[in-house]
């Protein structure tokens, strides 16, 4: 039971996540939860923002254009990880 124990404990999204999308393994695991990620993230990209674009008006019609851009990527992705979740559940079906 060792080994199988070892694999529950292995097992971890972020690192199916990186195989999936990289073809690799992922450098970090990140122990915060999605809304602190997501907070991360949008916290970093407006900051990079007030630096660059000193214009609010400006500013404000880059960060529109960067939510469609990041809207229409999460789609994308979420459409292709149901293609891929019924996939798995096919081929896991096929062997049982």
């Amino acid at each position: 039971m060792g080994n199988i124990e070892q694999i529950f404990e292995r097992l971890n999204t972020q690192q199916i996540l990186s195989f999936i999308r990289q073809g690799s393994e992922a450098l970090t695991i990140s122990g915060e939860s999605y809304e602190q990620r997501i907070k991360s993230a949008e916290s970093q990209i407006n900051k990079a923002l007030e630096e660059t674009v000193k214009d609010k008006e400006s500013n404000l019609k880059l960060e529109q254009e960067i939510v469609r851009y990041t809207s229409a990527c999460e789609d994308i992705y979420m459409e292709i990880g149901i293609k891929c979740g019924v996939i798995m559940l096919i081929n896991l079906m096929k062997t049982n």
